[in-house]
């Protein structure tokens, strides 16, 4: 069984994530439950150690599960009881330094920036996408041809940022039955792909899932939208605004949102990113992440990620508390059922905190931060599991459900 390295198993790994996560509210109503006898607090809490607990425990169980498994697990913790760092089965000597992929925790920085824009009068989140930007005789979105996707005239920034926009997404669906990026890739690995090239296919197939505001559904094309709306506003590149505001200020050295075709490998120190089966290991490491700018082109640490997630839903990252918990923070249900509630680019989880995840090829990241209880989490993966080949995703839905599972049970210990 041979891997291929598609966006459509992108595709497949989010619709399995949507999944899995709206069963969360189900999975842990009992696991988080505290027993009713009074626990008793130590004087002392080794975060450390309670991560060490915890992992080499999931680890070695996941191990005795899967034999010959390659991956590895990594947590950053920041709270009030202490601070800790720790992995298991990713080698020798790693810190909470090591590089790897946001993902789509991305979404959370160019929310915030879009956010952070607002604040300064420089743009309205009310505002529809054809509008135009405040003292600047020019829309938000080009008026070009390219941008004449269903419902231009309707779709506003703040539906972009909560995705209900209804704007199809490129990444995670097919058009005239073809993966659209993949199909790219695959004669031109050193694409570099545009925010026009992308809209136009959408534009030229008049694609879309409902009216503005009337659902929901997940669009990575529609934070694609906001990047470029950044860089209108801002007069600045997406790359560069972000390094100004959040990057620098905040001191996230390990951090940096690649827009280049040439930009394919993670700095050091990093660890490989792997597809995995009984029987083949396929190395996705490497990776042209220019289609997906202000989504998930993020480059980030576990101390980097964490620390900006904290300050972030703090009020402390450069925006003030008050558009963080009046915009940011407006979390509403996505469906009827399931715990998962969205606002702009931030998910909600009880009892977990306010956060995003993100998944892609070989890496799965969740980072959440609860403000009430300061406490901040940030765990990756670095491999996924296709045991019996790529067509049979259950074990990657069961990896991440185990993913949660740990974020739960960290929680819980470090918060006794």
């Amino acid at each position: 069984m041979q891997f291929e390295q598609t966006k459509q198993t992108m595709k497949n790994r989010f619709t399995i994530f949507m999944i899995s996560i709206s069963l969360v509210g189900v999975v842990f109503t009992t696991s988080c439950k505290k027993d009713d006898k009074t626990d008793i607090k130590p004087e002392t809490n080794n975060v450390e150690a309670i991560l060490k607990s915890l992992i080499d425990s999931t680890y070695d169980n996941y191990i005795a599960e899967y034999p010959g498994y390659i991956g590895g697990y990594a947590v950053q913790v920041l709270s009030k009881e202490g601070d800790g760092f720790y992995q298991r089965g990713m080698g020798d000597g790693l810190t909470n330094g090591v590089h790897f992929r946001g993902q789509s925790i991305t979404k959370t920085f160019t929310a915030a920036g879009i956010v952070l824009l607002a604040e300064r009068g420089l743009l309205n989140l009310k505002a529809r996408i054809i509008d135009t930007i405040p003292g600047i005789s020019m829309p938000y979105i080009p008026a070009t041809p390219e941008f004449d996707i269903p419902y231009k005239d309707e779709i506003t920034i703040y539906q972009l940022l909560s995705h209900r926009a209804g704007v199809f997404d490129i990444p995670n669906d097919l058009i005239n039955g073809v993966e659209y990026i993949d199909a790219v890739l695959d004669t031109a690995p050193d694409h570099h792909f545009t925010l026009e090239e992308m809209v136009a296919q959408i534009s030229a197939n008049q694609l879309s899932y409902f009216p503005p505001g009337t659902a929901w559904h997940y669009s990575n094309t529609g934070y694609f939208m906001l990047s470029r709306i950044i860089e209108r506003v801002s007069g600045r590149s997406y790359r560069q605004f972000l390094a100004d505001e959040f990057v620098i200020p905040l001191g996230l050295t390990g951090t940096v949102f690649i827009d280049q075709p040439t930009e394919i490998t993670l700095p050091d120190p990093h660890v490989e990113n792997w597809y995995w089966s009984e029987d083949l290991a396929f190395n996705t490491t490497e990776q042209n992440m220019t289609a997906y700018i202000g989504e998930g082109n993020m480059i980030t640490t576990p101390l980097d990620l964490s620390r900006f997630m904290r300050l972030l839903i703090r009020g402390e990252a450069g925006i003030s508390p008050m558009y963080v918990n009046n915009f940011m923070l407006d979390c509403r249900p996505e469906s009827e059922i399931g715990a998962k509630r969205y606002g702009l680019g931030v998910e909600q989880l009880i009892n977990l905190g306010y956060g995003h995840g993100g998944d892609g090829m070989g890496t799965s990241v969740r980072t959440f931060s609860d403000p009430e209880k300061d406490f901040t989490i940030t765990l990756f993966i670095n491999v996924s599991n296709y045991k019996d080949g790529i067509e049979n995703e259950s074990y990657l839905a069961e990896q991440q459900l185990e993913v949660y599972n740990l974020l739960y049970l960290i929680k819980e210990a470090v918060n006794k």
